[in-house]
């Protein structure tokens, strides 16, 4: 595994692949500046969510979906059927999950969002060819979870388009945002008109046979707390850092 982010903010771009076992990297001394304050328990936290974030099938893309909710996405709007689609509310199309679970994702949802706001509660979105576009804010918003995991099914392909304003009130910066730590394995292209491309407020784990392609006004991808790129590709068009943690 690998990455780098060129010492340029203008222009960003980083690349990532486990077909080799070099490890190399590179960063801007702006991000080495803003790495330094990491304390002991702060890496060994990071190690341990790395250790506990994903299953194998998580990873390779083929989670047990044997008992999800189908979240179906469908122009303007969305329907849910399944288990847990109690925890399901369509609004017009703002998505709200409010409850723990598997949710497989499919279809377009030509301006919405998926927003997750289940406290404490273990949250994994399984994107099955998804496309998600938003006009004034992100196309998913992690707002409170307990865990929460993004994956891509295996063979599909997804992308998430954000406005290039949002709407005031939102704490959300990035296409795809959480508020908590998020662990994201597979196949994504993400467009972040608005500032990131990918972004959490804790942390963020890039793990499994992931390949992300991610095009962002500012930041590519960015974890507050800690950025880890366990295995994968990425291919990252960025305003500012490619890569990011601070």
């Amino acid at each position: 595994a690998g990455c780098a982010t060129p010492s340029a903010p203008g222009n960003a771009s980083a690349s990532s692949s486990s077909e080799s076992d070099t490890t190399w990297t590179t960063i801007s001394s702006s991000v080495a500046t803003a790495s330094t304050g990491a304390s002991v328990s702060d890496i060994l936290g990071a190690n341990a969510s790395v250790e506990d974030a994903s299953s194998s099938a998580d990873d390779a893309g083929t989670p047990d979906t044997s008992s999800a909710t189908t979240i179906t996405l469908s122009g303007s709007s969305a329907s849910a059927s399944g288990s847990a689609s109690s925890n399901v509310k369509v609004d017009g199309g703002t998505v709200t999950i409010s409850g723990g679970g598997t949710y497989v994702i499919s279809g377009e949802l030509s301006n919405g969002r998926i927003v997750a706001n289940a406290p404490k509660a273990d949250v994994r979105l399984v994107l099955k060819g998804a496309s998600i576009t938003s006009s004034d804010g992100p196309a998913i918003d992690i707002q409170d979870a307990g865990n929460a995991i993004v994956v891509l099914a295996k063979d599909s392909k997804n992308t998430l388009t954000d406005g290039a304003t949002y709407a005031s009130g939102q704490e959300a910066t990035a296409a795809l945002f959480s508020s908590d730590t998020l662990t994201w394995t597979g196949q994504l292209d993400v467009t972040g008109s608005y500032k990131d491309g990918i972004s959490s407020k804790n942390g963020l784990i890039i793990t499994g046979s992931t390949t992300i392609k991610v095009k962002a006004a500012d930041d590519g991808l960015r974890g507050k707390d800690y950025l880890v790129v366990e295995s994968g590709t990425l291919t990252v068009e960025a305003g500012g850092d490619a890569l990011k943690s601070s």
